[in-house]
């Protein structure tokens, strides 16, 4: 027998430690079960507790304000991304990678150098983490629902040979449904990475708040804006990766912020904020690109985030809807195998947001914007498989120190 030597007190401690074995497994697995589209590591740099295990928050949808909240379950939901642990394993060590470059930040006020690994895994993380949020996977289930529901719709009218051979058709009550892709928060992320070289000529700059009022974050803290071509009334999305005047506002601590930047349009005369009224101005942008929840340290009033929401609210138009849609008809309506366009464009945050040290180069005052308005990328680098970099980044977290 297995145990005979050691006696009941060997067979006792045995079994207490395959116990306890089996205790951390399950903890082990429940932690990688409740999966953060918000990096902990992040949520961590705005607590205002010093283990960094609360956070204080604002519910928009409840008109709440939540005092030491518990950091652990905020911004995450048991397999967000998928059953399968590795994806959720890959993006933890890009997370630590991320972590100690933002460590590095925040005690230099510096950002990498450009051209650098950790610069590029700058660029990576904000991309990532702009298309990883729950706000991005619901935007495409959104589409994907009417995008589907709109392709059914000309079936049934066109196609009656198909709805011959399939009856059940028929009977589909399209508004009682709704069509969504079990792996919408992936299929964004892996766009957003195919278009990442499209960026890469993006200036940089850390903005230092100097203020006594904090930044805030968000369930979805990567805010894209388009000062320049809000200004030029232009009707078309403003916000995709190539597009002209594009800007990225990052913050990764309630004193710093990642700005990235169409360095052909703007200049940034000052990496400093002392007047806590342009704080003010950002953290709206929080808020309005928020999905459910703002997340900020106890610096930060009761009244004066309940002042920033009733702001937010003047510029939302109350519905869940993040696209609006178009239909382009046919020239010809006799063309039964030519369906109608239909149009999708993104409701985007507008506010006309002006700081005073974000300033439009001279010579766009007169540039004439043609559709679509893009930029004209002038990096030339070679995009590293995502994978194999995550893969490195793994060999490398696991080498014995």
């Amino acid at each position: 027998m297995i145990f005979s030597r050691q006696g009941r007190g060997g067979k006792k401690t045995f079994i207490m430690l395959l116990f306890r074995f089996f205790i951390l497994l399950l903890f082990i697995m429940a932690e990688k079960k409740n999966q953060h589209y918000v990096p902990r590591f992040y949520l961590k740099l705005f607590s205002p507790s010093e283990h960094g295990k609360t956070i204080d928050l604002f519910q928009k949808r409840l008109k709440k304000i939540v005092r030491n909240a518990k950091l652990k379950k905020q911004a995450s939901e048991d397999y967000f991304y998928s059953k399968d642990l590795t994806i959720e394993e890959n993006l933890s060590h890009l997370e630590g990678a991320a972590a100690e470059i933002f460590k590095q930040i925040s005690l230099t006020n510096k950002l990498p150098e450009f051209g650098t690994m950790e610069y590029f895994l700058l660029i990576v993380t904000t991309i990532l983490q702009s298309s990883r949020t729950k706000k991005h996977a619901n935007e495409m289930n959104e589409m994907t629902d009417k995008l589907a529901k709109t392709q059914l719709k000309y079936t049934l009218e066109y196609d009656k040979k198909f709805v011959r051979e399939n009856p059940l058709i028929k009977e589909i009550k399209l508004n009682e449904v709704k069509i969504i892709d079990k792996n919408a928060s992936l299929m964004s992320i892996s766009t957003a990475m195919d278009l990442l070289p499209s960026i890469l000529d993006l200036g940089s700059v850390i903005l230092v708040n100097k203020t006594k009022t904090p930044f805030i974050t968000s369930d979805n803290p990567v805010v894209k804006y388009n000062q320049f071509l809000e200004k030029k009334k232009y009707n078309f999305g403003t916000t995709g990766f190539g597009s002209l005047g594009l800007q990225f506002f990052y913050p990764i601590t309630p004193s710093l912020m990642i700005i990235l930047y169409d360095k052909w349009i703007y200049k940034i005369d000052s990496k400093f904020i002392t007047d806590s009224s342009i704080v003010d101005k950002f953290n709206l942008l929080q808020i309005l690109n928020s999905n459910e929840v703002a997340y900020f340290n106890n610096n930060i009033s009761d009244d004066y985030i309940i002042k920033l929401f009733k702001k937010s609210e003047k510029f939302c138009d109350n519905s869940d809807e993040s696209f609006t849609t178009t239909t382009y008809k046919k020239i010809d309506p006799k063309i039964h195998e030519i369906p109608d366009v239909i149009g999708f464009q993104k409701k985007e945050i507008k506010v006309k947001f002006e700081v005073p040290f974000i300033v439009e180069k001279p010579h766009t005052k007169s540039l004439m914007i043609n559709f679509p308005a893009i930029r004209k990328t002038t990096v030339n680098l070679k995009w590293m498989d995502f994978k194999k970099g995550v893969m490195d980044l793994r060999k490398n977290n696991n080498k014995p120190s």
